[in-house]
């Protein structure tokens, strides 16, 4: 995944305890009427990872490949757009999946097998015009041994989590309607929101699951 492969390259020859805390990530996934939709992935490195990169002569716009989070070849009409670009002193690195929702299972499938355990997306196609949507990230650590609060890998964690003060996964999701989820449904019931805060996900060594049940047919009003 991006993220993985941006902190790989600036490790070599510096601890990783000094590159936390130094990117946010946001997702979106809008489903249309017509059945088409678009996922966008927005990944943002900050200024201070930016300045370890250029000091070890590593092309961090290079880890903006999107071949390293998504697959080289994309299933039935899905189209790519990447967008890498340098604002504020941030890289970020957008990218664009648009198409026929049908073509979407297929592509989180495959997403799937890439990432083991991490589901960056995950849609699966329901009965009576409905999709299953599922996006999970596994902060917690099997080869930090001891990591509870009070050991030496807990004390670690808690270090390395401190630093991603005000950093956070932003995840919504728009639709002609939201059946059912754990996420905060809007009030016309079209779009859904969760934010987690990455401090809070590392020190908790946490397993996150958000999850949407979406009717992808024409919107129906939704009285109160």
């Amino acid at each position: 995944m991006v993220f993985r492969k941006v902190a790989g390259a600036v490790c070599v020859g510096i601890c990783f305890s000094a590159l936390v805390g130094c990117f946010d990530i946001q997702q979106t996934l809008v489903i249309h009427d017509d059945q088409s939709a678009a996922f966008n992935f927005v990944f943002t490195v900050d200024s201070a990872l930016l300045e370890l990169g250029e000091g070890a002569d590593i092309d961090l716009e290079s880890a903006c490949d999107s071949e390293d989070t998504f697959p080289a070849k994309l299933p039935g009409a899905l189209t790519r757009e990447a967008d890498v670009r340098i604002e504020e002193a941030q890289l970020i690195c957008e990218y664009t999946i648009s198409g026929p929702l049908a073509d979407f299972d297929a592509l989180s499938a495959d997403i799937q097998r890439d990432m083991g355990d991490m589901e960056l997306l995950s849609l699966d196609i329901l009965d009576n015009n409905r999709a299953r949507i599922v996006s999970v990230y596994d902060f917690s650590d099997d080869d930090m041994e001891g990591s509870d609060k009070n050991s030496v890998g807990g004390s670690l964690r808690r270090m390395i989590a401190s630093n991603f003060e005000g950093r956070a996964i932003r995840w919504s999701i728009k639709a002609p309607t939201i059946l059912e989820s754990n996420g905060e449904i809007s009030p016309d019931g079209r779009s859904v929101h969760w934010v987690l805060p990455l401090e809070q996900a590392i020190s908790e060594s946490g397993r996150y699951e958000f999850e949407a049940i979406i009717d992808y047919s024409a919107h129906q009003p939704r009285f109160f």
